[in-house]
């Protein structure tokens, strides 16, 4: 290939790499919140990634009950794509779902349940949905079915609402807000817009019960 077709080619591939690459520069490579849980107890979210694959570590520290919350996944077309997602309850597995892109199936249940289905297009996990809205710097991707391990829902259909103020890392930061859904099946999430669109809080209902992350402190660190 001469010179002139190399430059041709490049011209032409540029804009797909930077559009391609583009996401990472959004978040940095990783990022560890602390957050006040249900009743004043404490919770950590890790979120690492390194351009083409991600992890979320979440623990709850509920008193003889830790709760903890491991995805991995992977990042295409500035889309999270989780592959793993499991629930840990006091140290052992509860729930998991399984997600294989070239099967295109999932596979998910409580333990020792498992049930199969075919994977349709934008399914993830709560927690990713959160860090996919934050790529996105607001509503979620349309037509998303979420997982929580044990059964698919469908996300609801969030609308943006008047923003927020509270501290982080003890000072007072804004936060835009989403919110819908109906039941249990209502979602609310924060993101707070002067770091990096970071979930500052993620609201999620079960069986009547309303539980609230929000977050306190931010700890990023850039490669």
């Amino acid at each position: 290939m001469n010179m002139k077709r190399k430059l041709i080619l490049t011209a032409l591939l540029t804009p797909f790499f930077i559009a391609s690459w583009s996401y990472a520069t959004n978040l940095p490579n990783e990022i560890v919140l602390n957050y006040s849980g249900p009743y004043g107890i404490p919770a950590t979210m890790k979120f690492t990634h390194n351009d083409s694959n991600y992890t979320i570590d979440t623990t709850v520290a509920i008193p003889f009950n830790k709760m903890q919350f491991s995805i991995k996944g992977k990042i295409q077309n500035n889309q999270l794509l989780p592959t793993e997602y499991i629930v840990y309850r006091s140290g052992k597995t509860y729930s998991s779902a399984l997600i294989d892109y070239n099967k295109k199936t999932i596979t998910y249940g409580k333990l020792p349940t498992r049930k199969e289905d075919k994977l349709i297009q934008n399914t993830q996990d709560l927690f990713s949905v959160a860090w996919q809205m934050s790529l996105n710097q607001g509503l979620p991707n349309k037509n998303t079915q979420t997982t929580d391990g044990k059964k698919l829902y469908q996300l609801p259909e969030l609308q943006q609402t008047p923003s927020i103020e509270h501290r982080i890392n003890g000072k007072k930061e804004n936060s835009i807000y989403f919110k819908g859904g109906e039941g249990d099946r209502r979602l609310e999430v924060g993101l707070a817009t002067d770091q990096y669109f970071i979930p500052s809080v993620i609201v999620y209902y079960d069986k009547g019960t309303r539980y609230e992350l929000t977050l306190r402190k931010a700890t990023i660190k850039k490669s």
